[in-house]
């Protein structure tokens, strides 16, 4: 249980408050950070404590008993540790934005080198690297990966049918005989019956001379 011991006078009486430290926005400027807040709170806390409490009043903690001004001063010390932080906060992004500002500028001064160097080395070169480039692999197929991949291409083409534009030009289609049947009828169900016979031809007679 915290105590303090002191009658605390009117405020017009109470003790002059020790310095504080003007509180910051955060360092990129965006939002308004918890920490701002936290900040806010301590400062209002040693506000607090400055007018309704004389330096020589103490409070029993349980760390152990404190005055007014002890209290004021460790809060105010957080307070400056944050505003350190904030400082140093924004020197990092502002030492982050030249950065990346005078890389902007030697960029295309370093793709140029590039350009001579390789020029004179040539691209897949071991000398590059020495200049910090990454040399390029050459591409190397083998004769037999190559003889591979031509009977594959052949046989892809056979199963598949396919035909280059000379073969094309072979293939000619054919017209049908004049007055053959190009037209199949279907087959017509049987009814069970006999079909007709044709009916016989009338004998003719000579008469005899």
């Amino acid at each position: 249980m915290t105590t303090v011991v002191a009658t605390p006078p009117p405020a017009s009486s109470a003790g002059s408050a020790p310095p504080t430290t003007s509180i910051t926005g955060v360092a990129n400027g965006s939002n308004h950070s918890t920490k701002v807040d936290l900040q806010v709170a301590y400062q209002a806390l040693t506000t607090g404590l400055a007018t309704f409490y004389q330096p020589t009043d103490t409070f029993l903690l349980p760390t152990g008993t404190v005055t007014r001004d002890a209290l004021i001063a460790q809060f105010q010390g957080f307070i400056n540790v944050a505003e350190t932080t904030k400082s140093s906060q924004q020197s990092w992004h502002e030492a982050v934005q030249a950065e990346r500002a005078a890389e902007l500028v030697v960029r295309p001064v370093r793709q140029a080198v590039r350009s001579v160097v390789t020029g004179r080395f040539g691209a897949n070169a071991k000398q590059l690297a020495q200049f910090g480039f990454v040399p390029l692999k050459p591409a190397v197929r083998k004769v037999a990966v190559k003889a591979q991949a031509v009977v594959k291409m052949k046989a892809t083409r056979l199963a598949r049918s396919t035909k280059g534009k000379v073969q094309k030009k072979t293939v000619k289609g054919t017209e049908p005989a004049v007055g053959s049947d190009v037209t199949s009828l279907p087959a017509q169900p049987s009814t069970g019956t006999a079909p007709a016979t044709q009916a016989a031809q009338t004998p003719v007679v000579k008469a005899s001379s």
